[in-house]
């Protein structure tokens, strides 16, 4: 009985019965629930825009709906760019924040967002480049080649800021505000759904763009959810720390150990 009451307050003394003890309470829980929710939301808005441009897109014909499909995943390779580096944001930003360095966190967002600016002609000019190759060796011919190219070619200027959307995501998912990245997210949704009925079928007055409008409709809203995300970073700029130099840490060194968090 002794060893079993020694064994007892030894995992008593343990941090993961510490907070296996707040689940039981409910307060660790809560909290993730409560920031988790939105992200939740802005993930189920992404599979939404997917579905909806597959079924609008699928109404014109069958070969434009392999075009999109195999568009939509290469495209989705070269998204994967931008969005691995913000998770090393998002990593850093929690370790100053872990630490109380605020001042060092301002500076990790603004080498996220310089990153994330320099990041998004780069990933654009590969997808430019490499797409036409990428297509002939998966063999597409004909009209779907052709479709692929179209909305290819488009999607490219989505490339030109979507690593700047994802830093921003980082950074508010980072600071537990996870309701602006779930309202940016439904936003974009909710113009790529409205772009998407008006740019393919010619609705209001529009010309009927076809797969064209599809991929247009995706920079539209994405350029929309950005300019939010911005704004909202404006507004928030003092309790980032954006406005505060930090003297000890220079933005090289952030730019490095982004780059190094968001590549493995």
């Amino acid at each position: 009985m002794q060893a079993v009451w020694r064994a007892v307050k030894i995992c008593k003394k343990n941090s993961m019965f510490r907070i296996f003890r707040q689940f039981r309470k409910g307060r660790a829980a809560r909290r993730i629930v409560a920031f988790g929710w939105p992200l939740v939301l802005a993930s189920l808005s992404q599979t939404l825009v997917a579905n909806v441009d597959a079924a609008m897109v699928g109404r014109i014909s069958l070969d434009a709906l392999a075009a999109l499909g195999v568009a939509s995943t290469v495209m989705h390779f070269f998204l994967i760019i931008g969005n691995g580096l913000s998770f090393g944001l998002n990593a850093s930003i929690s370790a100053e924040l872990g630490t109380n360095s605020h001042a060092r966190s301002g500076r990790a967002v603004l080498s996220g967002l310089r990153i994330g600016l320099a990041a998004g002609p780069v990933v654009a000019l590969l997808a430019w480049s490499l797409t036409p190759a990428i297509y002939s060796i998966m063999g597409l011919r004909g009209t779907v080649l052709e479709l692929a190219m179209q909305y290819s070619r488009i999607f490219c200027a989505f490339l030109l800021i979507a690593p700047l959307q994802s830093m921003l995501n980082s950074t508010f998912a980072a600071h537990t505000h996870t309701r602006i990245v779930m309202i940016s997210a439904i936003l974009m949704a909710t113009l790529n759904v409205i772009g998407n009925y008006v740019l393919i079928f010619g609705k209001w007055g529009f010309p009927a763009l076809g797969i064209e409008g599809a991929a247009w409709a995706s920079v539209i809203s994405m350029a929309a959810s950005a300019s939010f995300l911005l704004a909202a970073m404006w507004s928030r700029r003092r309790t980032y720390h954006l406005d505060r130099p930090c003297p000890d840490t220079g933005i090289r060194y952030f730019l490095v150990r982004i780059s190094q968090l968001g590549m493995t």
